[in-house]
């Protein structure tokens, strides 16, 4: 038995961004990125 699929950038790009919407260390990382990081620049200057 074979089985021919096709994967395009398309398919990829969407894998990805599904991932990083429900994965929860991608959302830490980005309100880190969001908040965080530029409260911390405020702060030392």
């Amino acid at each position: 038995m074979e089985i021919n699929y096709g994967l395009t950038e398309e398919d990829y790009l969407n894998f990805n961004l599904f991932h990083a919407k429900n994965s929860n260390t991608v959302k830490r990382a980005l309100n880190i990125q969001r908040f965080l990081f530029p409260l911390l620049l405020i702060v030392i200057s």
